[in-house]
Parts: C-alpha cells; structure tokens; sequence
C-alpha cells in the first residue's frame, strides 16, 4: 500500500480528557485542567467563555484563546510551575502508546494538530517518536516570578486544522482525496473528518459521530481506545480507501461488514424517535396553554437581599429542577427552607403527585430540554421561570428572591 498520512487530533484524542466542566461541549485534556487549577472561579470564567464561543459571540478561535488567555489564565494568575506539571501529568488515552509502539511507518506518516497547547503536543512527539506536530497555542512566562507574561497563536482549530495538513500532501506526494485518516474526538474536528478520505471518532462528540466513516468497532462497540484503532487500520486496504474516499458520509462502506448494519439499525432507530417526538408535540398542541413563563430581569441581582428569600418562602411552596446533587449549590438549597424542595437533575422518573399545591418552579437553565424540567412544567402547570447558569450561590438566591417577589408581591 502506498504511504498515508495518519492525522491525528491531540487533546481529549490521544490525551484524555480529566477533568470536564459540566454542561460544555469541547473534551479538552488542558483548557479546562488549567480552568480547574485556578478554582472555581477559573472554571466559572471557562464556562462563560464557551458559552459565549457557542452563542456566535467570537468573531474566530483567534479571539477566543485570547480572551481566556487574557480573562483566564494571565488575570487569575496561571504560573509555568503549574501549566508545566499539568503537561507532564497528562494521561494517554488506552492503547494509545501500544498503538504507535507497532504502527507502520513504512506506510502511515504520523502527524499531529491540536487547537490546544504547542507543548502538550512536543511532549506527545517525544514520547511517541512523531515528527509531524503543531499545536495553534504556546504560552510564555517570566523568568523570574513564573507568572504567565505572553502567547504565541495561531488559527489551528476548526477549519484550521486542514489548512495545516495540506502542505504535508505536497512535501509526501500525497493525493488528498485518497491518502490519509483523521482520527478525533470533538465538535471542533467536525470539519476535518468531513474531509478526509477515512476518518475515526474516539469518544466522539455526537455530532462528530455523524460525520466519520468509524464510530463502532468490528464487535459493534463505540470506539473509546486506541487497541480498537489499530484493529480498524490494520484492515484497511489500498481498494478501501479509494472505495471509501469515493462514497458520501451518508452512505458508507468499510472493511467490517457490521458497520453498516449498526448505520442502518441508527438509522431506523432515528426515523421512530423522530415519529414519536412528533406525536408528542401533536399531543402537547392539544393540551392547555402552558403557564406563564417569568422572563428573568438583569436589575433581580441588584434590587433586594437575600434574606427576603427565606421571608418569601415561609408563605410560598416552591419547587427548584437541574442542580446535580454533587454541586454545593444543591445541598446550600436544601437548607434554605422546607418550602423549597429541591429535586436533582436526572431523576428521569421523579413523581411530582406529592407537589399539586406548588406555587412557583425554578428551572436551572443548563436543564432545559431535560425530560425532568419538561415534566415538571407540564405536570405543576405553575409560574415558572429558567434560572441563567449561574454557579454563584448569593447571585442565585437574589435572583430567586426577586423572581418571588415579582410574581408575588
């Protein structure tokens, strides 16, 4: 077989992803590690900011590594004693050295392209004897106090990410149709996948899984480790990927005849979900009107005290969906007052037959589309009102406070 170029993403890819903030959407093995080094206000700031690269508020990634460069990591402090300990404690996902121990190279060229850190990306090119490697961030600091002083960057991400490669089909001769495999794990390697003539999903992020040729392995499971990587390119052949790199994402053939069973039972299983949620919306335009929703007004986290919360309770029942139990402001809520119950997110089956006489819903934001919110505000059928997703317990409880007051009084 002729050589091709095996592209590989970096972090939450090759590296895992340890320490995830709840309810965000991009794996990262360093962005949200150092979010986490830096306490709960560094993750409190990691997750407004990619809410905010989600909601269209950055022109380009440029924009948004430097704001959390900027807003992150150089106002909260980030030292090199630090972000140097976190690249050397960086875990491989399973397999991943095995995998590189025994690739051939007389056929695969490794490469590796991160929108991540130039050093997490060095230390994977030592450690795994790839020569090919380019990270879109490096980040310097002060050679005598350690504090974060400046930052090289450059738009290897999204769209990026390709850009980069394409010299490599020049330099090696390569057909870019026909000669290389992507493997990676986030929404932010959707653009690549779509490009590449084979490509992988390890962990993928749902949307990335839609897009790859490999998502399952040849036992029908998702692919989580690099031992069942190996097993997929071990197999491939010189036809497979010209066969493979002249069909449609949606119409795909492998060298596993199980794969294209499983597209077909997702497939299937798709058409029946999407029959059920139309029935149910059909069923919900001929129930009543939905309760009114309260609109949350900035001026609540200003206006009246906290203390106000426990009077308006003593009068109010009240019922608050979406916290998990793990978080502090869950077990702070509890004790606020018995008129507040407090129900965790993912209690799919809760009854609400013991809370007919509830007189207000709290909704926390991160829940909507949660079965159990969409339960809660069409059983209680009361005012109601979705909580922005704010982590801070003395901005909650202003804002619940005043939430009372407006409909109450």
């Amino acid at each position: 077989m002729n050589k091709k170029l095996l592209v590989l993403d970096v972090e939450g890819t090759i590296f895992q992803a340890l320490h995830p903030i709840d309810e965000t959407e991009y794996a990262s093995t360093m962005w949200q590690s150092l979010a986490h080094s830096l306490g709960e206000e560094g993750c409190r700031r990691e997750f407004e900011l990619e809410k905010k690269w989600e909601s269209g508020k950055y022109k380009n990634y440029l924009e948004w590594i430097g704001e959390t460069y900027t807003w992150i990591h150089k106002d909260l402090g980030l030292k090199k004693e630090t972000f140097n300990r976190l690249i050397f404690e960086a875990e491989y996902i399973p397999g991943v050295k095995e995998f590189f121990h025994t690739l051939d190279r007389k056929i695969y060229i490794p490469v590796l392209i991160s929108g991540g850190f130039q050093e997490l990306v060095v230390r994977a090119q030592k450690d795994l004897k790839i020569e090919h490697g380019h990270g879109a961030c490096e980040y310097f600091f002060d050679s005598e106090d350690g504090y974060l002083v400046s930052l090289s960057v450059t738009p290897c991400d999204f769209e990026g990410k390709y850009e980069y490669i394409k010299v490599l089909f020049s330099n090696y001769n390569l057909n870019p149709n026909t000669d290389w495999i992507f493997v990676g794990d986030g929404k932010n390697d959707l653009d690549i996948a779509k490009r590449a003539p084979i490509s992988i999903a390890i962990n993928g992020h749902e949307e990335l899984k839609k897009a790859v040729r490999f998502k399952f392995d040849d036992n029908g499971n998702s692919i989580n480790n690099f031992f069942q990587i190996k097993k997929i390119i071990d197999a491939l052949t010189s036809e497979d990927f010209h066969k493979i790199s002249q069909i449609k994402s949606d119409n795909i053939s492998s060298p596993f005849h199980e794969e294209n069973e499983y597209l077909k039972e997702e497939n299937e299983r798709l058409k029946i979900e999407n029959r059920r949620l139309k029935q149910k919306n059909n069923d919900l335009k001929g129930r009543q009107k939905k309760p009114r929703e309260r609109k949350f007004q900035k001026k609540w986290l200003k206006e009246q005290p906290k203390r106000l919360l426990s009077v308006i309770l003593k009068n109010t029942k009240t019922v608050f969906v979406g916290l998990k139990k793990e978080y502090e402001q869950f077990a702070f809520l509890q004790n606020i007052d018995k008129n507040l119950t407090v129900i965790p997110a993912g209690s799919e089956n809760h009854s609400f037959k013991d809370y007919q006489n509830v007189d207000y819903l709290f909704v926390f934001k991160d829940c909507i589309g949660h079965k159990l919110a969409e339960k809660a505000i069409n059983e209680l059928k009361v005012p109601y009102i979705y909580l922005p997703p704010q982590r801070n317990k003395e901005i909650l409880i202003q804002i619940m406070a005043n939430a009372l007051i407006a409909e109450f009084g």
